[in-house]
């Protein structure tokens, strides 16, 4: 019974761990965004200051910005996603492949249909 409960509480840390990294890795995602974002806003707002574009193409070079921006933490977000997936998998084939503790008995059991 002990290494049943042993085995439980690393399979819940390892879950644990997952959970954090995708924590993580989303908050640092969304850092991304927001520093490419504020980039490109500076970019585009420089580019009208010095009258190389147009009011209309300011408003297409920030709409295309934003929609690449929010794909590519699209992107990201699937990658983690994937990522923690497949290790939850691996934990979860090395859960399946545990050694059976149940004792069995050597009497045999008459089947009668």
């Amino acid at each position: 019974m002990n290494e049943i409960h042993r085995d439980h509480v690393r399979m819940e840390d390892n879950s644990n761990k997952m959970t954090d990294n995708y924590n993580k890795a989303s908050i640092i995602g969304q850092l991304i965004g927001l520093i490419f974002e504020g980039a490109s806003y500076v970019y585009v707002r420089l580019k009208a200051i010095l009258g190389m574009v147009s009011i209309g193409s300011v408003l297409r070079y920030v709409s295309a910005l934003r929609e690449l921006s929010h794909g590519l933490g699209g992107l990201l977000d699937v990658y983690v996603s994937v990522e923690i997936r497949s290790r939850y998998l691996n934990y979860f084939y090395e859960f399946m492949e545990l050694e059976n503790k149940k004792q069995e008995g050597t009497l045999k059991v008459n089947n009668y249909d």
